[in-house]
């Protein structure tokens, strides 16, 4: 109640006091200032963003939108953004989607249908053809492991094994067990098979990968 009328009696145009909103943005969480949102709807009947649009403006106008954004929501934003320039979704893609547990997935996937009425999968779709492409519309479908802290030592033990049969510069994108690790197994199981592999083979993964493997499905890899 207290920051929801603080914001109100601060964002007043040309006296807007600029000190405040960056006092409450920068130092509440993300699930404060949500609640804030709605307090401030409830309070004086119009969004807490219609009155940053209305008396902010450059760069602490996009910050604040920014912060009142919902966690999910802005990496849905930063996807849909990324989707209509060239060159720089694999990037955006890998770095939102990749880190992901298979909750955060479902959650990110579901926001991005409930915003823009379609899946994420229609992101990666539309982009161009291979290896990175087919791997990340198997991740978006699959199933990880629902245990994401807890890893199985032994089970990345034996698939970094299988993996270091096929030998250096060998192991191609579809090899089953490297599409079975990085599509149902969690980020951190994924760590471990990758840890099990350097420390037996005394280089890393990505070495293990084929040379025309693509450099964004490397980038998945470690």
């Amino acid at each position: 109640h207290h920051d929801a009328e603080s914001l109100f009696h601060a964002l007043k145009g040309v006296s807007t006091d600029d000190s405040v909103l960056v006092e409450i943005f920068t130092s509440r969480s993300r699930q404060h200032i949500q609640e804030v949102k709605h307090k401030f709807h409830e309070m004086y009947a119009k969004s807490l963003e219609s009155a940053i649009t209305i008396n902010c403006t450059g760069n602490l106008e996009k910050i604040l939108l920014g912060l009142c954004q919902e966690r999910t929501q802005l990496k849905c934003d930063y996807l849909r953004k990324a989707e209509a320039k060239i060159g720089s979704q694999e990037a955006v893609i890998i770095q939102i989607v990749c880190p992901c547990s298979h909750k955060e997935l479902m959650k990110l996937n579901q926001t991005y249908r409930r915003l823009y009425g379609q899946d994420l999968t229609a992101i990666i779709e539309s982009g161009p053809e291979g290896d990175f492409k087919h791997l990340m519309l198997q991740i978006l479908r699959a199933t990880m492991t629902s245990s994401e802290m807890n890893v199985d030592d032994a089970k990345a033990q034996v698939e970094a094994q299988l993996l270091l049969k096929e030998g250096e510069g060998r192991v191609s994108p579809n090899h089953p067990i490297l599409v079975k690790v990085l599509t149902h197994r969690s980020r951190f199981h994924i760590q471990k098979v990758g840890r099990w592999y350097e420390q037996t083979a005394g280089y890393p993964f990505v070495n293990a990968l084929k040379s025309d493997v693509s450099e964004d499905f490397r980038k998945v890899v470690t």
